[in-house]
């Protein structure tokens, strides 16, 4: 709902923009704009150079935290997928004023900083009897107990140009909310080498009577067998990619002016 009202009441404001400037900060004022949007959050330091331009200079964190369980056919599947972005930037805004409550501004912004993701899963047989009923019936081997994992550290150095649309109520002089409409529409990721490493353990009962009544082997007698662990490396090389979206961020912001 939020992103679907923005750009309309932000165009009415441009359209609508007077000389009115009792707020419109000053040549040499500050301004410091904390901002969130879901899991992300940012923090921008304003320095006026005249009564509408300003340079910007601040940084953003965002991250995701996906972590999910599933049980099928005797199996339990944990998987892990977090990730963190960091990054710093520097930019410029023109500003509008259209009241003495009410002022809008757009800009661009670069940035460079760099992001953190791991990917891990863990898989354990829960009830070897339920994962056993999807086995070959054929076979001459059946799992008693798995214990499997995998991990993934990567790493990356990331940049991008983001053009910005936003607006500031003012409460007072020297505060206002606000929202900042923020568009990723060009960036940079240059990926480290990582490395990749699967581990597995377990054990297994193995049969050496065959059945001809039912056609398959008998596991009555049949012996306890360790499985042979095993631990696989795997590595990535470095890697680029360049790529953008459209798809905008929408940050709620508060505003605080200082001389």
């Amino acid at each position: 709902m939020l992103k679907h009202l923005f750009i309309p009441t932000l165009s009415i404001c441009l359209l609508t923009s007077s000389l009115n400037a009792q707020n419109l900060p000053q040549a040499g004022d500050k301004q410091i704009q904390p901002g969130v949007a879901g899991n992300s959050a940012m923090i921008v330091y304003k320095k006026f150079i005249s009564e509408t331009k300003a340079l910007r200079f601040g940084g953003n964190v965002s991250y995701v935290i996906n972590n999910q369980e599933n049980v099928n056919n005797g199996l339990k599947i944990n998987t892990k997928n977090n990730s963190i972005n960091m990054y710093g930037l520097v930019g410029i805004q023109k500003s509008y004023n259209v009241s003495d409550k009410f002022a809008a501004y757009t800009g661009i912004d670069f940035s460079l900083g760099f992001g953190y993701n791991n990917n891990e899963s863990n898989s354990q047989i829960i009830d070897s009897s339920l994962y056993n009923k999807t086995s070959d019936r054929y076979s001459n081997r059946r799992t008693i107990s798995q214990n499997s994992s995998s991990k993934r550290d990567f790493f990356s150095i990331n940049s991008g140009l983001i053009p910005f649309l936003g607006f500031n109520y003012y409460l007072t002089k020297n505060f206002s909310i606000g929202a900042e409409c923020r568009f990723h529409v060009v960036g940079v990721t240059y990926g480290l080498p990582s490395e990749s490493r699967g581990r597995s353990s377990g054990s297994y009962l193995l049969s050496n009577e065959y059945d001809t009544n039912s056609n398959q082997y008998s596991f009555k007698n049949a012996e306890v067998k360790d499985s042979e662990p095993y631990e696989n490396i795997y590595k990535t090389t470095k890697n680029f990619n360049i790529g953008g979206s459209f798809q905008p961020t929408i940050y709620i912001t508060a505003n605080f002016y200082f001389k």
